[in-house]
């Protein structure tokens, strides 16, 4: 997967998503925000979801069934 956060570019292996309680600030009560987990060429990065602002499968083959699924769901 390659994903694009504030313009840098992280390509890894995903190896799942979670959600993390945000701390409360002044005004904002904590919530929880789902976080992907990429295993990278440097080590493991967790990326907030609502940071990414573009992302591409680079797995053709699972890109291809991907969107053969969806095709199908819009029918």
């Amino acid at each position: 997967m390659k994903v694009l956060v504030a313009g840098d570019q992280i390509d890894g292996t995903v190896l799942g998503v979670e959600n993390r309680l945000t701390p409360p600030s002044k005004d904002i009560p904590a919530v929880q925000m789902p976080h992907l987990n990429l295993v990278t060429p440097t080590g493991l990065r967790s990326i907030a979801i609502s940071d990414i602002s573009s992302f591409e499968i680079l797995d053709k083959e699972l890109a291809s069934e991907l969107n053969k699924a969806l095709a199908t769901l819009a029918e």
